[in-house]
């Protein structure tokens, strides 16, 4: 019996824990229905774009494209099945063979009038040339094309050689099968690394920028709903995150050519001088110091194609290095030197392994925000503790974040807070207002509105809405006042800590002519219900009693106001 409890409490947990997360995305029952029903989604994509999408050495799909559909299922309960094609040219099958989505597509290769979903991930175009290749002199040089995508502007067909994959087109430069390509930097950064390429060079560029998204073949609209509310749940330091883990896991392949540019004097050495344990103990002596060495030129690849700043604090030395990117950053001795104390100061109030959110100014006097993640170690014989970490800059998406937020939050004709807002914001209020402080509600409608839409049609009725939502801005007492549309033409405002009763009754006044003046030519007047907030009343009581005082108002003849 026992044990049939915990089976069934577990079972319970589990249960409580999806409908958790299925509130959380706002899933709607007939979209919960769609995912318990689903069969598992086919998602297909092309291989060798690493790091977005690719196949290890053990045969396992990775990329950050398959992390973000691995996340969707664990926040969804949707499942996937993924495959990578070989060559680009097998993408015209998967239109009609009854695969449900293609991943990790880049906008240039998506076929039109099918359905895209939010990027997930934004990167940057960047030239790559041989080494034995001017870059002022391109003109009739070869250019490393892939299938399926058009060519750049200024790049023509005779000038192209085309390649299966990203990865293939990247190799054959390194080799000098062609002499310049355009790619992203994650990809270009990860298989350098991954193919020790030597002989090539990259110049940014400031052409398009590249936007990975999932397409949708099917017309599936609950799939399309449910997968687009996943992402949307992403906040940008997840995703963020996804991506710094799927492009440091860079597999280093060892070839013979690489093996001997790298190891060919210890091989030579070994081959003929192996004298004993002192000759292999050098030798693991130096293979570990170029792992070492190879792990960190592989994360400042990374950093230097990413908006990252490395640094390091020594808490014993009380000494703080920064790289060179993040020098460059704030290139004035204040600003960095602002920086550099900010930064100590944070470090010391973190625990072994945290991120924290600082803002900090640059240069041009703009304050940006980063994401500070460090991780600290310690030696316990001296006690010494070290910070190793990243500085991100998360402006531009936290500035995205507030955007939307506040455009959630509006209503989108009046630019006055939308009716579930503004409950939010008053039932926020009613809970925090002290005993000593007087608040009033007044809630208004237009009188005789639907004639004003029925002889002047909607334009002319959304404009006088427009108005009223100008006149209550432009009057309004305080900016802690709470304006907002709750209803077609009903609006509502609470005024916080009132002086006095009289206040109220003189803002009214110049509310009821403000609005006859304003909208004269239409014939416009309004009706409206004041109360005093009583202590400990609720939303729905308030909005009761101001709601009657509305309905004497218009009841005793309109264009006048009823305190109740």
């Amino acid at each position: 019996m026992g044990k049939r409890k915990r089976l069934t409490s577990i079972f319970i947990f589990f249960l409580v824990l999806q409908q958790s997360i299925f509130a959380l995305l706002n899933l709607t029952p007939e979209e919960i229905s769609y995912i318990k029903r689903r069969e598992p989604v086919r998602a297909v994509s092309v291989d060798g774009a690493g790091p977005i999408q690719y196949t290890d050495s053990k045969g396992e799909i990775k990329g950050v494209a398959v992390d973000v559909l691995k996340e969707i299922e664990k926040r969804t309960g949707l499942t996937f099945t993924y495959t990578l094609l070989e060559k680009m040219g097998q993408f015209d099958s998967v239109y009609s063979d009854g695969t449900d989505i293609l991943f990790g597509i880049p906008d240039q290769y998506a076929r039109p009038n099918y359905k895209l979903s939010t990027p997930f991930m934004y990167s940057h175009t960047i030239l790559y040339l041989n080494t034995d290749v001017n870059a002022q002199e391109l003109k009739n040089k070869r250019f490393a094309a892939t299938y399926g995508s058009a060519l750049p502007e200024g790049i023509r067909e005779d000038q192209a050689i085309y390649f299966q994959s990203r990865e293939e087109a990247i190799k054959a430069v390194d080799s000098g099968l062609a002499d310049f390509g355009y790619g992203n930097a994650y990809s270009l950064a990860f298989y350098t690394l991954q193919h020790g390429l030597r002989n090539i060079y990259t110049i940014p560029q400031g052409k398009e920028e590249r936007a990975y998204r999932i397409l949708f073949i099917n017309d599936d609209p609950l799939l399309i709903s449910i997968i687009e509310k996943a992402l949307a749940s992403f906040n940008p330091y997840e995703l963020n995150n996804i991506i710094l883990e799927a492009t440091s896991q860079v597999e280093r392949i060892i070839t013979p050519s690489l093996v001997i540019g790298t190891y060919g004097k210890e091989i030579f050495t070994a081959t003929f001088f192996i004298i004993g344990l002192l000759i292999i103990a050098l030798v693991i002596v130096l293979n570990s110091h170029k792992k070492l060495n190879f792990q960190r030129k592989k994360y400042m690849a990374i950093s230097e194609v990413s908006n990252e700043y490395l640094f390091e604090y020594s808490s014993l030395h009380k000494t703080l290095h920064l790289s060179n990117k993040f020098k460059t950053l704030f290139s004035t001795q204040t600003t960095l030197k602002a920086a550099q104390n900010t930064l100590i100061s944070t470090l010391a109030s973190l625990p072994i392994e945290e991120s924290e959110v600082i803002e900090l100014n640059l240069p041009s006097g703009k304050m940006h925000t980063f994401l500070l993640s460090a991780i600290k170690v310690s030696k316990q014989r001296s006690g010494t503790k070290t910070w190793i970490g990243k500085l991100l800059d998360i402006s531009e998406e936290k500035a995205k974040q507030k955007h939307l937020e506040n455009l959630a939050q509006k209503d989108g004709l009046t630019d006055l807070l939308n009716a579930s807002t503004t409950r939010h914001q008053i039932e926020k209020r009613l809970t925090q207002k002290l005993p000593e402080e007087r608040d009033f509600c007044i809630l208004f409608d237009l009188d005789d509105f639907k004639a004003v839409n029925d002889s002047g049609g909607h334009l002319v009725g959304d404009r006088v809405l427009q108005t009223i939502g100008e006149i209550m801005l432009q009057t309004q007492s305080s900016t802690l006042d709470i304006l907002g549309r709750v209803g077609g033409d009903e609006f509502c405002i609470y005024l916080i800590d009132v002086p006095s009763y009289e206040t109220v009754i003189s803002y009214c006044t110049s509310l009821l002519e403000i609005v006859r003046s304003r909208l004269q030519e239409e014939g416009v007047t309004i009706s409206l219900g004041v109360v005093e907030v009583q202590k400990g009343e609720t939303y729905e009581e308030l909005y009761t009693r101001v709601d009657n005082a509305l309905y004497t108002s218009k009841a005793n003849g309109k264009n006048r106001m009823e305190i109740m």
